[in-house]
């Protein structure tokens, strides 16, 4: 029976049988809804976050009996990780459904937690081909089990894999550090090298006794009310960029993509066989050359999202696309710093929105040709001057978008004017999010993550983490963003850098030059 079919037959029952199996329940958010439909029909998987766990006297490790008992600390603190999703029928429209999310009563880890055993070769290589591996990972039981996996690698690494129905990435750094936080927390019986104890118990029981939850749905709490005049402007200027794109033609970024189109868009008996596979390459940028690079842009009066942002186009404007005219990118918005405040003071619903630029690319492939040689990238004074001009003038643009024209937020809201039926809101998502994300990279950086601010680095702390990367799956060609770049570093430590597709709709070796060339230019102009 496919899941829809289970939905449904969840759908069908009253919500007044349903106490003995949840502690709340609630009709999903706008944005769970999209997820849902993203995932459901193949387009996306999931959102991946992987840290390092270090003991501080190298001789702990997170075994069962060390995980379960902080494991359990974090679910009940966050009860999200509780969560489903179940259809009912609509009370508006005959023959469709409405999304609701069911908070269990409990959660058992056994269900969503693996051990995992790599090699020390194919570790000492990195995460990058386990995680890619993990973004086959669909869920496709969310009406029964929350949809998130732990996969703890040689009992260090905890690769943490959420459906974005529950969390963002950002989001997800809660839970990693609460985690952390409850490790560091729990009773020095609770953590020894030679456990004697009984195996800890698997279940983790849910309470709504939780600060802050259940949460508001995001868009609600937004500082102003949502613009109809406004979102009509939108609809138009996004007709205008997808009527350039197919004028334009080989004039924009990923023109050649092998997108692979869905024969029907149906969320009874979605294809499987066309679900998007995805592809990762990463980059490692070390502490040192971190350091240098903050300190230029601080000079520069930009950040290094700006910078990477502006990279990444000279060198798809230069060595890839050098017939391009424009380009067409997207860099993520964590919203929670500019909604009304939540009395929770880690917001996991997602929060997410973008900055776009529509722009012509003449400037950066001046300053792309400038770093170019037959046999490496190499950098001129010009050159700097123009790739510093140009990423002063994204931070700047961002900025004032973030501060007075606010265009993130209007996009953002304009969710709302979406059906709130699974098939409506089918119908009508789809064209717009074509239209937004036709030909785009997008990046989303998630900044630097302090272990101080969970108890690690600090005295007396058993636990710390070392290293984070950070991954969202391959959007499926055709229907969205054809490059997705997510950032995160760890205070103190390496930047890691994951550029993701889907798996065989951008010409073979692309990925893995931009990235070769994105980092190059970078070295260049420090």
């Amino acid at each position: 029976m496919s899941q829809r079919l289970d939905d449904k037959a969840q759908g069908k029952q009253n919500l007044g049988d349903m106490p003995s199996r949840f502690i709340h329940v609630q009709p999903a958010e706008r944005y769970q809804t999209q997820f849902y439909v993203v995932s459901r029909l193949g387009i996306q998987s999931n959102v991946i976050i992987a840290a390092t766990y270090t003991s501080t006297n190298g001789k702990l490790s997170l075994d069962k009996e060390t995980l379960y008992p902080a494991l359990k600390q974090v679910v009940q603190k966050y009860p999200e990780l509780g969560m489903v999703s179940f259809a009912r029928p609509s009370e508006r429209k005959t023959s469709q459904h409405r999304r609701w999310s069911g908070f269990l009563r409990q959660v058992n880890l056994d269900d969503h937690v693996k051990f995992v055993e790599i090699s020390t070769e194919k570790e000492r290589e990195g995460l990058r081909s386990t995680i890619e591996s993990y973004h086959g990972l669909w869920f496709d039981d969310i009406s029964e089990r929350p949809p998130w996996s732990l996969f703890v690698v040689n009992g260090r690494h905890a690769i943490f894999v959420f459906h974005h129905y529950i969390t963002d990435g950002r989001g997800a750094t809660y839970v990693l550090g609460s985690l952390l936080e409850a490790l560091n927390n729990t009773t020095p019986s609770e953590q020894t090298e030679n456990h004697t104890s009984p195996s800890p118990s698997p279940i983790a029981p849910l309470t709504l006794d939780v600060p802050g939850f259940p949460e508001k749905d995001p868009v609600k709490r937004a500082r102003a009310k949502l613009s109809i005049l406004w979102a009509i402007w939108i609809t138009l200027k996004a007709c205008f960029i997808q009527l350039s794109s197919r004028v334009v033609g080989r004039g924009l970024f990923f023109h050649d993509a092998k997108p692979r189109m869905f024969d029907r868009l149906d969320l009874d008996n979605p294809q499987r066989e066309k679900f998007s596979r995805t592809k990762v390459e990463s980059c490692r940028l070390d502490s040192e050359l971190m350091a240098r690079c903050i300190k230029a842009c601080r000079k520069h009066h930009t950040s290094f999202t700006s910078l990477l942002h502006t990279l990444l186009k000279v060198t798809l404007a230069t060595d890839l696309y050098p017939a391009s005219r424009y380009g067409n990118s997207q860099t993520v918005i964590d919203l929670r710093p500019y909604l009304i405040p939540e009395p929770r003071e880690r917001v996991m619903s997602g929060c997410l929105s973008v900055f776009a630029t529509f722009e012509r690319l003449s400037r950066f492939r001046e300053a792309g040709a400038a770093t170019t040689t037959t046999t490496a990238i190499t950098s001129t004074e010009k050159s700097v001057d123009i790739i510093w001009d140009l990423a002063r003038k994204h931070k700047s643009q961002l900025n004032n978008d973030l501060n007075h024209t606010q265009l993130w937020r209007k996009v953002w809201q304009s969710i709302e004017l979406l059906p709130e039926e699974d098939e409506g809101f089918l119908d009508q998502f789809l064209f717009g999010y074509r239209m937004l994300q036709q030909n785009v990279f997008y990046v989303s950086n998630l900044g630097v993550f302090d272990p101080a601010q969970f108890g690690g680095d600090t005295p007396g702390a058993k636990w710390t983490i070392s290293n984070m990367e950070f991954s969202a799956g391959g959007v499926k060609a055709g229907y969205g963003a054809n490059l997705t770049v997510n950032v995160v570093a760890v205070a103190g430590g390496d930047t890691v850098l994951y550029f993701g597709s889907e798996d065989g709709a951008l010409r073979d070796g692309l990925v893995s030059t931009l990235v070769k060339n994105v980092r190059a230019r970078l070295e260049a102009i420090l």
